[in-house]
C-alpha cells in the first residue's frame, strides 16, 4: 500500500528545488561573472539625441491621450448601459405592480 507516496515525492522534489534556489548567486553575482568573462569594465550606454527624445515624448503623449479617451468612452458607455438597465427594470416592476 502506498499511502501518501505521491505527497512524499512532491515534498522531496520541492525540497530539492528550493535548495537549488538557495545556491543561486542572484542577479549581481551573474553580472560580476559576466564582466569577468567578457573582460569589460562596465556597460556602455548609448545616448539619445534631443530629436530622438522628443520623438519618444510625443509618442508617449499620444498614447496617454488615446488611453484617456478610451477610458472615458468606456465609463460613459457603462453609465449609459447601467441607466438603461435601471430604467428597464423599473418599467417592468411598475408594470407588474
Amino acid at each position: 500500500m502506498s499511502g501518501g507516496a505521491g505527497h512524499i515525492m512532491d515534498m522531496i522534489s520541492r525540497i530539492r528545488g528550493n535548495s537549488g534556489l538557495r545556491k543561486n548567486r542572484g542577479y549581481f553575482g551573474i553580472k560580476e561573472e559576466y564582466l569577468k568573462i567578457s573582460n569589460q569594465q562596465g556597460y556602455n550606454y548609448k545616448n539619445a539625441t534631443p530629436e530622438q527624445l522628443e520623438a519618444v515624448r510625443s509618442e508617449l503623449r499620444r498614447q496617454v491621450a488615446m488611453e484617456s479617451k478610451r477610458i472615458t468612452l468606456v465609463i460613459v458607455l457603462s453609465v449609459i448601459l447601467a441607466l438603461a438597465l435601471l430604467a428597464l427594470v423599473s418599467f417592468f416592476i411598475a408594470k407588474v405592480f
